[in-house]
Parts: structure tokens; C-alpha cells; sequence
């Protein structure tokens, strides 16, 4: 949490701030937002009682361990939850006969073979091809990146 004034902002959830002000808390980022790749920063301000993963702060704290995460803070009486998750693997591409297999732990997000993107949802993802080489680039949903060439039989 970043303290601007009366303001506090957790910053490094997608690079989007989610706000919280006047009781108030908002963003412009989807659900799939609450993935990230980096550790994320809590700085301590006196006047709004904020909790990581059950713990009240005393002082600023850097979450750098992988997993589910939660920012809990009570400001000007009401009270917010933020639930996020820090994932550092890269996805995971391989192949299987004439199949490229791609799979994430948090969920895939983009997905371009053969110089074509489109949109990539769930864990894990099957694509039958013909045989040959074939590049494969991948995102997941905290931005983390994979590409890899492989070869189809």
C-alpha cells in the first residue's frame, strides 16, 4: 500500500491501484487482475488499520512469497478485502505426438502458435496440429511469459 495523503493504493496488483479512500475502494481491472508475477509492497500509514495474510502491520511490508495472498483494510469505518495471488512459473509448453500441451498453475491468458493469438482460458490447453516446427508463445493470467519452438512428429 502506497499512503498518499488520506489515500491508500496496493500497487503492483497488475500494475492497476486498486483504491481505497473515503471508505470507498475501486478499479478498472477485471478479476484476472489479481495475479501478479512480482512481490507486492504494503506501506504502513497510522490511520487505516490494514492486515497481510491475518497479521496487522506496524510498519511497511514486501510480500514476496508465491501463493494466495490477502490485504485486508479497515478506513474510515468500512472495511475492504483484497485477495491476489504472486505466481513466478512460466507456463508450461510441450508436446505430445501432433499435440502442443500448455498448462499454467494460476490459468492461461494468451496464447499465439503459428503467428495467430487468441485469448486462452483455464489451466491447461490442447491444440492438434499437423506435423512440422511450430513456435509457441504463451502468457498467464500474472504475466508471466513462456515461447518455445518444438517439433511435431
Amino acid at each position: 500500500l502506497v499512503t498518499l495523503g488520506i489515500a491508500t493504493v496496493l500497487t503492483g496488483v497488475c500494475g492497476a491501484p486498486i483504491l481505497a479512500q473515503a471508505g470507498e475502494i475501486g478499479t478498472a481491472a477485471s478479476a484476472e487482475c489479481l495475479y501478479v508475477n512480482k512481490e507486492v509492497k504494503v506501506k504502513y500509514d497510522a490511520k487505516v488499520m490494514t492486515m497481510v495474510d491475518g497479521e496487522t502491520i506496524t510498519e511497511d511490508t514486501t510480500i514476496k512469497s508465491a501463493g494466495n495472498h490477502t490485504v485486508y483494510i479497515v478506513t474510515t469505518g468500512k472495511e475492504h478485502t483484497i485477495y491476489y495471488t504472486i505466481d513466478y512459473k512460466k507456463p508450461v509448453v510441450k508436446s505430445s505426438g501432433k499435440k502442443i500441451i500448455v498448462q499454467d498453475n494460476c490459468g492461461l491468458k494468451t496464447l499465439t502458435c503459428k503467428g495467430k493469438t487468441q485469448a486462452a482460458s483455464g489451466k491447461r490447453k490442447v491444440i492438434k496440429m499437423k506435423k512440422g516446427k511450430v513456435k509457441v508463445k504463451v502468457t498467464d493470467l500474472a504475466g508471466n511469459k513462456m515461447t518455445k519452438t518444438l517439433r511435431l512428429k
